[in-house]
Parts: C-alpha cells; sequence; structure tokens
C-alpha cells in the first residue's frame, strides 16, 4: 500500500475540509438554537471539558503514534493497553473534574450549573478512548481509516447535536450531551473496525507498557498541555473578565479562524510518522513542507479577511457580527501557527517532544501576561491582538530552535523555491508500511 506523503496530505486535507463544514454546520445550528447567551454557556462548558481532557491524557495519544510508527509494541498490545488506559484515566478525570467543579465552578465559570457541567465531563473517557483509537491508525499511516473515523466524529456529532437541540429541545445540557453521544458512536465504531489486531489479545494491563508510554508520551503531554493552555488561555481569561456571552462570540472567532490550520494540520498530520520512522529521525522533508503550508496559509488567510464579515452574517445571523473583528485578527496569529505546528511535530517525531514542552512553556507566560494587559480593557479585541502576537512571538522562536539544530536557515523554512512542486511530487513516492511486531 503506498504511504505516499502527498497521497497523505490529500487524504487528510480533504478529511479536514470535511470536518470543516460540519463544525461550521454544527456551530451555526447550536448558535441559532441557543442564542447569544446560552450558546455562551455552551461554549465555556465545552471548553471546561476539554482543559479536562487535555490535562488527563497522559501523553497517551502522541506515545501510541510514536509507538505503532516504530514497531516496538504487539499490535494488540497497543490496542488493549490504549483502551484500558484511557478508561482508567477517564474515570479519574472525571472525578477530579467533577470535584473542581462542585468547589470552584460558579465562581470560576459563571453561568453554567453543576448538571451541565456533570454532564460535560461524561466527554473525557470517550474522547480519550477516541483518541487513542484514531492515534493507532495514524501510527500505521493507514491514512484513509484516519480520515474516515475523523470525519464520521464530527458528523455523528452534528446528528446528534440536531435532535438534541431542535428536535428535544434540550437547551445547553442537550447540546453537550449530544457531542458525549456522537464520541461515543464513532469510538466503538473505531474499536469495531480494529478488531482484526486484536487476535490473540487478553484484556488485561500491562505496567510495562504504561512506563514506556509515559517515558514518551510525558514529554509529548506536557508539550501539548502547555501549547492547549496557549490556544485557550484567551478565553479562559476573556470569560473572568467579560462572562459567557464575550466567549460565545469569540468562540466563532476561534472556529473560522482554526480551520486555516487544517493546511498545517493535514502535512503535520503525515510528517509525523514520517519522520518517527526514518532511520535515524531525520528528514530533508520539513523545510520544504514548512514553506509550502505557510505560504498557503498566507493566501487562505487573505481570502478569509475578505469574506468574513457576510459569511457570519449570513450564517449565524447579525446577532453575531462582534465576532467579525477578532476573527480577522486572529488570522494574523494562525499564519504564523502554521509554521509553529510543521516544526514541533518534526521535533516530536524525532523523539524530541521536550523541545516543544520548553518553547510552549516560555510562549504561555507570555500568553497570559498579554492577555492579562489587553483582556480587561480591550475584551475581544484585546483577547484577539494578544494571541496574534504571541503566536508570532512563538513561531519565531520555533523557527530559530529548528535552524539551530537541523542546519538549515530561516529562508530554507519561510521562502518558497522553483522546485518545490517537483519535490512535493517526489513525495508522492510509496514508502513501505511499518508494521508492528504481532
Amino acid at each position: 500500500m503506498s504511504r505516499g506523503f502527498a497521497r497523505g496530505v490529500a487524504l487528510t486535507f480533504g478529511t479536514n475540509l470535511a470536518v470543516l463544514a460540519l463544525g461550521v454546520a454544527t456551530s451555526v445550528v447550536t448558535a441559532r438554537l441557543l442564542g447569544p447567551d446560552r450558546f455562551g454557556s455552551y461554549a465555556v462548558a465545552q471548553l471546561f471539558a476539554f482543559i479536562v481532557i487535555t490535562f488527563s491524557n497522559c501523553g497517551l495519544a502522541p506515545a501510541t503514534i510514536y509507538h505503532v510508527s516504530r514497531g516496538t509494541h504487539a499490535l494488540r498490545e497497543v490496542i488493549v493497553n490504549g483502551v484500558l488506559i484511557s478508561l482508567a484515566a477517564g474515570a479519574a478525570a472525571m472525578a477530579v473534574g467533577a470535584a473542581f467543579a462542585w468547589l470552584f465552578g460558579a465562581r470560576l465559570m459563571p453561568g453554567l450549573t453543576p448538571p451541565v457541567f456533570l454532564v460535560a465531563l461524561l466527554l473525557v473517557p470517550v474522547t480519550h478512548l477516541g483518541t487513542t483509537l484514531r492515534a493507532v491508525l495514524h501510527g500505521q499511516q493507514r491514512f484513509g481509516a484516519l480520515s474516515l473515523a475523523t470525519a464520521a466524529d464530527v458528523a455523528a456529532r452534528f446528528v446528534a447535536m440536531v435532535v438534541a437541540v431542535g428536535v428535544l429541545h434540550g437547551g445547553v445540557r442537550g447540546a453537550v450531551a449530544a457531542n458525549v453521544a456522537g464520541a461515543l458512536v464513532v469510538a466503538l465504531g473505531t474499536l469495531a473496525y480494529l478488531r482484526p489486531g486484536l487476535a490473540g489479545a487478553r484484556w488485561r494491563f500491562d505496567p510495562g507498557y504504561l512506563r514506556a508510554s509515559l517515558r514518551y508520551g510525558s514529554k509529548a503531554f506536557l508539550a501539548n498541555s502547555m501549547q492547549f493552555l496557549n490556544y485557550r488561555v484567551d478565553m479562559l481569561i476573556l470569560n473572568g473578565w467579560h462572562g459567557p456571552v464575550a466567549v460565545g462570540f469569540y468562540s466563532i472567532a476561534v472556529l473560522f479562524a482554526e480551520r486555516l490550520g487544517m493546511i498545517s494540520g493535514a502535512a503535520s498530520t503525515v510528517l509525523f510518522p514520517r519522520v518517527a520512522s526514518s532511520a535515524d529521525g531525520h528528514t530533508d522533508a520539513t523545510p520544504t513542507v514548512a514553506r509550502v503550508v505557510f505560504w498557503s496559509t498566507v493566501a487562505c488567510a487573505l481570502g478569509f479577511l475578505l469574506i468574513s464579515r457576510p459569511l457570519v452574517r449570513i450564517l449565524y445571523s447579525p446577532a453575531y457580527l462582534p465576532a467579525v473583528a477578532p476573527l480577522q485578527i486572529l488570522l494574523i496569529g494562525m499564519v504564523a501557527l502554521s509554521v509553529t505546528d510543521v516544526v514541533a511535530h518534526d521535533f516530536s517525531g524525532r523523539g524530541r517532544p521536550e523541545v516543544n514542552t520548553t518553547i510552549s512553556a516560555m510562549t504561555l507566560v507570555l500568553n497570559v501576561v498579554a492577555c492579562l494587559l489587553l483582556v480587561p480593557r480591550y475584551g475581544l479585541l484585546g483577547a484577539a491582538w494578544a494571541t496574534a502576537v504571541v503566536y508570532t512571538a512563538q513561531a519565531i522562536v520555533f523557527v530559530g530552535y529548528y535552524v539551530r539544530v537541523s542546519g538549515k536557515s530561516p529562508l530554507d523554512v519561510l521562502i518558497l523555491r522553483r522546485d518545490d512542486l517537483a519535490r512535493v511530487r517526489r513525495m508522492l513516492a510509496p514508502r513501505p508500511p511499518v508494521e508492528a511486531p504481532v
């Protein structure tokens, strides 16, 4: 089976287009049915759930990709332990999250009731399970199956949202429960798809596998946690100063702006296992990918800038136009983030996720300071400008460090070359799959 780089990117990018359409459709339906006030509460509930998810995943998904790409563990061992660890970590995180919501929820996230918090926490183990199972497909470089599972996850949530909010009039609690139901259906479907890899498996936890996963995953976990906070600290501070309605508007801006990340996301998804499976953890693909991704993102950002206002007006209604200005500002940060994404996945593929952790930690401190300076006074616009400036600074640091360790120059990473198209075509060359021992 071909493992051509460009084929994998095309599959992943096509999936991201489908995810974009379905994600926007879900957001539009939810926003129109709930209205700005309740939509803001829903956005805060989802934010709470994903904070708990991020800080309880133990780096299992990137460790799974890494182990499967390297072939260091039997496939059945990876799947069995991945399922057991996901559910155990999710259950523990639910208990901690429930205690936190009971003690501090009303103060830190006003406008949300305890039942909404509890329903949101059901998403934690379900998301862990689905993410880990898709990581198995990712590590095997089975991008067709991975794309299908990713798109199905968003589609199932959309259908569940229409039923829960539009038909059953479930309100905020129903909207949150719809995400749980959709994610659960697809996670179970993915497990059924992977069933052939479980031949001869015994459902028994292996502490050795956990230790091996934590050795790699703990470093990736710290990096991903820091990066998640970099992505969402603006929302947390915005909610604290201006409340759920402002978060609702800002979440729409973030939704559209982050869709630009599907370009770098598609390339990075394929780059990670390619680097990890290479003999020495190095590849010359990274500079080419970074150049093409950066300028593709610039072009898309300019187009998005022109259509952002009519897009929000038509899809969401004029009541949501306050989301437009922060959306336009966030486009700057997403252009910078496109390069960061590619370079960070290169470091992870080399087995050096600690580089990402260090840079992300430094960026987080800068992000918090910038948000505290700008958000209280300028609200939505302050959050957007803080994010744009910080993402740009982060990209400069990532590129600078990559240049240092790889021997490349900044021009290699950022400036297009005449032969880039030919380089991309050469990435279509088939690569033999890395099979895990059984």
